[in-house]
């Protein structure tokens, strides 16, 4: 299954997609969901391998001009969180983007795309009011690294909002 046309720029994209869309559209606005010390899952351990017993996970949604167009959620192990403290501080005033691609520190070492449905464990993440039952939707996994060592997941799951941005 091939993603639409108009969103094989976005999954490809390895500059910072919140310029992006606030250069097509004039607006990106950050949301929060949740951010907080949690134990491992099963799909922590068996798909980003993480052996830590507990990560620091974030979900964010992203907006434009009040249109959902991203959820994302951010993963990193404890072993990680703990040899970067300062690093993650900056998360109370600063994006992840603003980390990932401005901070020479953190590089992408990978990324896979790849879509997903109601029966994908990736589709359960969204909040009730974005699921839609039987719809696929594309996501990215990136992993970043910091001084080549330290880890950091990074899930992008693209919403029916950023494809009727860009159709516009």
């Amino acid at each position: 299954m091939q993603p639409p046309k108009r969103l094989v720029g976005w999954l490809n994209c390895e500059s910072f997609l919140t310029q992006k869309l606030k250069e097509l559209t004039g607006d990106a606005t950050l949301k929060v969901l949740h951010q907080s010390m949690s134990p491992t899952n099963a799909w922590e351990r068996e798909i980003l391998l993480v052996n830590d017993p507990g990560v620091l996970r974030r979900d964010i949604l992203m907006y434009s001009n009040d249109t959902p167009c991203w959820y994302a959620r951010t993963v990193v192990a404890d072993s990680t969180y703990a040899a970067n403290t300062e690093l993650f501080a900056r998360l109370n005033h600063e994006t992840l983007g603003h980390l990932i691609f401005f901070d020479t520190q953190i590089t992408r070492s990978s990324i896979e795309k790849y879509s997903i449905s109601a029966s994908s464990i990736e589709y359960s993440w969204l909040p009730a009011a974005l699921s839609q039952s039987a719809r696929i939707l594309w996501m990215r996994k990136s992993t970043f690294h910091i001084h080549k060592t330290w880890p950091l997941f990074l899930m992008e799951i693209y919403l029916p909002g950023l494809v009727q941005l860009i159709a516009a």
